[in-house]
């Protein structure tokens, strides 16, 4: 099966179990935590290149940074709203649940990666 089939597969049934759990898809997204997931694995494999690596090798490492720039944007979120916390305990709440999809996208971004090149 097409890697692509597979992929949207599986989104449709995360997005099927947030309908089943009474949420909404969308509260899922948040473009500032994938983007910064991607610029910080990004320069954390460009800071680890090495001449000549290979694709999955290169992919390898690209996953393990996915992984650990998930962390690092909860750690960074998580600083943040409990920063802001002092004055606004609701907001804090929320800013810390946003700050957590950054570990649940890692890992989807990892593993799609690793499905798409390292079995190569």
């Amino acid at each position: 099966m097409n890697i692509i089939i597979k992929v949207v597969l599986f989104i449709i049934v995360v997005g099927l179990m947030v309908l089943a759990t009474g949420g909404h898809p969308l509260q899922f997204v948040d473009l500032a935590t994938v983007v910064g997931i991607w610029l910080m694995a990004g320069s954390l494999l460009l800071l680890h290149y090495k001449k000549g690596m290979k694709k999955p090798a290169l992919m390898k490492k690209l996953k393990q940074y996915l992984i650990l720039a998930g962390y690092l944007m909860f750690l960074i979120g998580a600083i943040l709203a409990l920063k802001a916390g002092v004055e606004d305990r609701e907001g804090c709440v929320r800013n810390i649940a946003v700050s957590l999809l950054s570990v649940f996208w890692a890992y989807i971004f990892a593993y799609i990666v690793d499905a798409m090149y390292i079995e190569e």
